[in-house]
């Protein structure tokens, strides 16, 4: 804030907003994807632990 000479007002947090929210959005469906192969693998043996993690990954956005 300081460095850009801007105070913090309702225009710096919508500017905040607006240069994080993409690359958040885009790390968080990464991770989703990345367990993708895990639910279709969940019946493999080895998988017991990483099916339920990777199913609750991809569902939690969906519930919240």
């Amino acid at each position: 804030m300081q460095h850009e000479g801007e105070g913090f007002t309702k225009k710096m947090i919508i500017r905040g907003t607006l240069e994080w929210f993409v690359p958040v959005m885009i790390t968080a469906l990464s991770a989703r994807i990345a367990m993708v192969p895990f639910v279709l693998a969940g019946d493999q043996p080895g998988k017991e632990i990483l099916h339920p993690v990777a199913v609750s990954c991809i569902k939690a956005p969906e519930l919240s």
